[in-house]
């Protein structure tokens, strides 16, 4: 069987997915195929039988992604993983922040952040300092502003995210304010509810259903269909609420 990757997880071009696999009902060099169309048709390489391949993860973009091994020499005895997602973070980005040792922004837009108090961690990966922690009170990591961020119209924002410890007051993941026009926007973990919330034009805010999990990475996103004037909210790529605006 395959425990890696894991029915439903997400992950980003450019992401190193460690592709893991039980060998003992398998048998000589294996070959490793994904499908980007719920596995009708696969592309693949072939390699050894160790029971571990690091694939560094291509585009095109699919939420419909299958994986599959089977023994070069016998395709009948194949094993397939259920559907995850590849996302490309570089179409249509304002900015990208993968914390890849720093707070810079990998978009090529240019938009640095400066950490303060914020210490680098371990990512969702086990890779040091590729994420940071927040302690809920002061840390922060700050964004100069730009006209690229001044977002009032249709806009994505999306994080990899871990609750932990205790708090008294709603985390902010992304917040963006204007004190003289009235936009903005802004997606936190909501106090005492630990539900995901998004702030539009600082006025109205719009909440998930589910509470966000303690303890274990959580992708989370939000959607703001300007044209048609609805809120999505996603946690773990599925969508959680759908709001009016």
């Amino acid at each position: 069987a395959i425990s890696n990757p894991k029915q439903a997880s997400s992950w980003d071009v450019g992401d190193v997915m460690a592709v893991t696999w039980g060998t003992r009902s398998i048998a000589g060099n294996v070959r490793i195929s994904i499908s980007r169309n719920g596995g009708k048709n696969y592309q693949g390489i072939t390699t050894e039988n160790d029971g571990v391949y690091d694939w560094a993860v291509t585009g095109p973009a699919s939420v419909n992604c299958m994986l599959k091994i089977e023994p070069v020499d016998d395709a009948t005895k194949g094993t397939t993983q259920g559907l995850f997602s590849i996302v490309d973070p570089t179409d249509g980005l304002v900015a990208y922040y993968p914390f890849a040792g720093s707070a810079g922004d990998m978009s090529g837009s240019g938009h640095d952040g400066t950490a303060a108090g914020a210490a680098p961690g371990e990512d969702r990966f086990g890779n040091a300092g590729y994420a940071y922690g927040f302690d809920g009170q002061d840390d922060e990591i700050s964004i100069p502003d730009h006209a690229d961020l001044q977002l009032t119209g249709a806009m994505t924002l999306s994080a990899w995210i871990k609750r932990e410890g205790t708090w008294d007051q709603s985390g902010r993941i992304v917040c963006k304010r204007s004190d003289v026009s009235g936009d903005g926007y802004g997606m936190e973990v909501a106090h005492p509810s630990g539900k995901l919330r998004f702030h539009l034009h600082m006025n109205d805010s719009f909440s998930s259903t589910a509470a966000i999990p303690m303890d274990e990475w959580t992708h989370v996103a939000v959607t703001f269909d300007s044209a048609a004037s609805k809120v999505r909210l996603y946690i773990n790529g599925e969508l959680d609420s759908e709001h009016s605006t």
